[in-house]
């Protein structure tokens, strides 16, 4: 019988599996970034803000995308990104926080996504499976 035994295999080849939960967030990041597309297109006409909500749907796709090729540059931009809206979402909620419907904007679109994924990508298997140099 011949072949390869699994304890022939050395371990420092194989690649640590992505955690399914980063592919959750991978999906949820796009759909997020789809969503947020159709809303504004659907809502608002070119303005003022028109570069600066498009520039954080790209993020948002660049950083899905990448975490679903398992590109070790798309961690660390989602680590970044997802610290600086939760900041952001801080921020809001510390300066706004006595209107109710710009609370709810605040928390919706700023803190509960920017702590999701940073929960997420910052758990010890993701950082274990994204910190490999085979990965880029």
């Amino acid at each position: 019988m011949s072949g390869v035994s699994p304890l022939d295999t050395d371990r420092r080849t194989i690649a640590p599996r992505i955690p399914w939960h980063v592919y959750g967030v991978a999906i949820l990041l796009l759909g997020w970034a789809a969503l947020r597309l159709v809303v504004w297109l659907s809502m608002t006409e070119e303005g003022s803000r028109y570069l600066e909500v498009m520039f954080r749907i790209g993020l948002d796709v660049a950083i899905g995308v990448g975490l679903l090729l398992r590109r070790r540059w798309a961690w660390v931009l989602g680590v970044v990104v997802s610290a600086i809206t939760t900041g952001v979402g801080l921020l809001g909620v510390i300066v706004e926080g006595n209107q109710e419907y710009r609370l709810l904007y605040v928390s919706t679109a700023y803190l509960i996504p920017g702590i999701l994924v940073l929960v997420v990508l910052l758990s010890p298997a993701a950082r274990r499976a994204y910190s490999d140099a085979r990965l880029d």
